[in-house]
């Protein structure tokens, strides 16, 4: 899991993403951090290993320009600066990021055929690298492995319907895992695009455009207009309207979301006001108490229930610092205590 930020508006979009990628990266991310903007036909990227703060001291992302634009935020999950997201497409017209991982699909994942397909295209991908990464990893003929969300990157754009949309949503459909991801394009510098199969995508309306993000409690604004994306859809997502179509054929059937207030209790049951929990712990306690198989919602789930009671007050949360990937870098982590009764 990592955490995603995204904002197409009449504002200067990197002020808005930076402020909620400040209230998330320390669920799931903080390591590894890169933004994206659209501006004139031209798309502005910054990547960093490190968190947020790293990102605004070393780069001049807060600075770029554009209406639109993407944030994400990363896990301690391998790699250098290049396997920070978003990717930018080989052409240099589309940049993209997504979380989550292959879970259900690894049986079925073709992830290294689409990889080998695209090198023969000519794709020159930037993460290419001889050492090996785990499940974000797709194999080259040569042995060397890049990683699979510049995959999806390229995919997307080899699609060449003359829809972003449309070919976000039929990479989905052809290169699946549980996973959501957005992009923005410069043939579209008013549109913001995403796709979800079974991960968390919350997308919300603010006075001066519409915001996406990883979990409703990243939003710019308290109790804002919001709505979350359906799993296994697409969405082009203007100023002030979104637009959804069904990703065909669907990958797979995904689960329901279980009952609010059930959950709300079996979280509250597992955090004390003494020992906090972090995201993944809950969620791993959640996954004990109701055990499964298949496309789940499991982190939706757990980012539904925390931000219900930290708006009750039934739950708040504190901050402490991890190594970083590098030498004298800390990461941010989200720690959530049970409020005393």
């Amino acid at each position: 899991m990592c955490n995603l930020s995204g904002y197409v508006g009449s504002e200067r979009a990197a002020p808005v993403l930076i402020e909620m990628a400040r209230k998330q990266e320390g669920f799931a991310g903080g390591f590894y951090t890169g933004i994206a903007t659209v501006s004139d036909g031209t798309i502005h990227c910054a990547k960093v290993i490190g968190d947020l703060s790293v990102l605004l001291h070393s780069t001049d992302a807060a600075d770029f320009p554009g209406t639109v634009g993407i944030l994400h935020s990363r896990t301690r999950s391998g790699g250098g600066r290049e396997w920070a997201q978003p990717f930018v497409s080989s052409s240099g017209r589309l940049a993209y990021m997504s979380h989550g991982d292959v879970g259900a699909f690894r049986s079925l994942w073709n992830g290294s055929d689409v990889a080998v397909e695209l090198f023969g295209k000519g794709v020159d991908f930037t993460t290419r690298e001889q050492s090996s990464r785990g499940d974000y990893e797709m194999a080259l003929p040569d042995g060397s492995v890049v990683h699979g969300s510049e995959v999806m990157c390229n995919l997307i754009e080899d699609e060449k319907t003359g829809d972003p949309s449309q070919d976000l949503s039929h990479a989905y459909s052809r290169f699946p895992a549980e996973i959501a991801g957005a992009m923005v394009h410069v043939d579209a510098p008013d549109r913001l695009f995403a796709s979800r199969i079974n991960k968390p995508l919350v997308a919300g309306t603010v006075r001066h455009g519409a915001c996406l993000a990883t979990t409703a409690m990243a939003l710019p604004e308290p109790g804002m207009s919001r709505r979350e994306i359906e799993p296994n859809a697409s969405v082009s997502i203007g100023a002030f309207g979104v637009e959804t179509r069904r990703i065909e054929p669907a990958p797979g059937v995904v689960s329901e979301l279980p009952d609010a207030e059930t959950t709300d209790e079996l979280v509250l049951r597992l955090l004390s006001s003494e020992k906090g929990r972090h995201f993944g712990a809950i969620k791993r306690g959640l996954q004990k108490e109701r055990p499964g198989d298949g496309l789940r919602q499991d982190d939706a789930s757990v980012y539904g229930a925390l931000e219900r009671l930290s708006r009750a007050g039934r739950v708040y949360r504190k901050e402490i610092r991890l190594p970083g990937v590098l030498e004298g870098l800390t990461a941010p982590k989200s720690v959530f205590f049970r409020a005393a009764d």
